[in-house]
């Protein structure tokens, strides 16, 4: 199982549990539901996700290994919430 980090829209940060290698569904659960789970954008070692059409809640998770990777595995994501909180709102104002 890895972490991720789920941020809704007051700014509260969640932890959320995860198989090493989660599905998009997986990831869909973990926003609350919907259709399409939409990455955001991927900086260093994170994925920041959404549900498409939706604003929150965001989900920040390790990067998805590469095709090549012998262990198809996420990254557990050990920042700390206020530098989750801050990497969320930047995407929010310069997207």
């Amino acid at each position: 199982m890895i972490e991720a980090k789920s941020v809704n829209q007051n700014g509260h940060v969640t932890t959320v549990q995860l198989p090493d290698d989660p599905s998009d569904s997986d990831l869909i659960k973990a926003l609350g539901g919907g259709d399409n789970c939409v990455s955001l954008a991927q900086v260093g070692d994170w994925e920041v996700l959404r549900v498409s059409g939706q604003t929150n809640p965001t989900l920040v998770v390790g990067a998805a290994p590469p095709m090549s990777a012998e262990t198809k595995r996420r990254k557990t994501c050990p920042l700390a919430d206020s530098k989750i909180i801050a990497l969320v709102r930047f995407l929010d104002d310069w997207l």
